[in-house]
Formats: C-alpha cells, sequence, structure tokens
C-alpha cells in the first residue's frame, strides 16, 4: 500500500484509453510473488536463471527447493516497511524482520 496514494492521484491518467506506464508506475507497482516464480535469461556469455521466492513467512519453507546449485543471491527489501509491522505478527517490525532473514541466509 506504499503507492497507494500516488495511485489515486494519478488516476485520470492510469485511466486513459491510451495508457501507456510511466517508469515511475512500474517502480512504484508491486506484485505479491506466491511460490516460486523463475524467469530465463540468456546471453552470449551465459545463461541465468531469476527465482523469485515469496518473502511471507509462510511461502518461506518451500524456499530450500530454489537453491540448489545456487552461486548468487540478490535480496531485496523494502526501506519503506522500516516503520511497519508483519502481517502475520503484528508485534514484528518487517524491517528487522528482513534483517534476521538476510542473516539467515
Amino acid at each position: 500500500m506504499d503507492s497507494c496514494d500516488y495511485f489515486v492521484e494519478h488516476l485520470d491518467r492510469l485511466a486513459a484509453e491510451d495508457y501507456l506506464p510511466s517508469i515511475q508506475d512500474v517502480l512504484r507497482a508491486r506484485s505479491k510473488t506466491v511460490g516460486i516464480v523463475q524467469q530465463k535469461f540468456n546471453t552470449e556469455k551465459m545463461n541465468i536463471l531469476m527465482v523469485d521466492v515469496g518473502g511471507q513467512r509462510n511461502e518461506r519453507r518451500k524456499w530450500i527447493h530454489a537453491f540448489d546449485a545456487v552461486t548468487s543471491v540478490i535480496f531485496i527489501t523494502a526501506l519503506s516497511e522500516y516503520d511497519q509491522q508483519l502481517e502475520e505478527e503484528r508485534t514484528q517490525n518487517r524491517m528487522h524482520e528482513s534483517i534476521d532473514l538476510f542473516k539467515s541466509v
């Protein structure tokens, strides 16, 4: 919901018949990852399989299946979560949870 105000302010543009998303629209859009989503990228020098795993606690048990032959990990977290709590545990700060999770990876 971090971008809700942004999208409400731009409703006229977003609802236009000829709407094309701006870079800012794309950056502010979010889609919750459920399960494991894979995307392949092939270049002349290497083939990359990017695996996106859901970060919610109930999704983490599925991660073990995504870590066979892993050579790199990109850990991404939202800086805007510094003052938010987990949906699963309202007493746990989201940023602290992300830091603890990063340490365990």
